[in-house]
């Protein structure tokens, strides 16, 4: 997964979104990057369903929208509390899928909305 760094800040973050503008997640800058395409170890299936996860005891549910064999992508509207490399355990009930994930990449969109991927442990 490659390592991103932001042209106005200069932060450096991880990020494996294949389209070719990212919003730094430090400062909100978009800027243009090199196509990444034929990196993925393995097709993602877009998937719809509730995932929920635990974050300092604390129950949080969001959508899974995109499923592989190494991971998978949730996005939110509203702010997650999570920081890259937060381990967790997940359950998505329509797939009897439970698992422990590790965050890998946050990209916050100007939408608003937070996608987040997770590898799986």
């Amino acid at each position: 997964m490659p390592n991103t760094e932001c042209n106005r800040c200069k932060e450096s973050f991880l990020s494996n979104h294949i389209n070719d503008v990212r919003t730094c997640p430090y400062c909100g800058f978009l800027f243009k990057v090199a196509d990444y395409s034929g990196m993925r170890r393995t097709k993602r299936v877009p998937v719809n369903s509730i995932c929920t996860f635990l974050k300092n005891s604390s129950s949080y549910s969001t959508q899974a929208y995109q499923i592989s064999k190494h991971g998978l992508a949730i996005k939110s509207r509203v702010n997650l509390p999570l920081n890259l490399y937060d381990c967790l355990n997940i359950v998505i009930n329509d797939f009897e899928l439970k698992s422990e994930v590790k965050v890998v990449w946050i990209e916050k969109q100007p939408s608003g909305t937070t996608i987040v991927g997770m590898e799986f442990c």
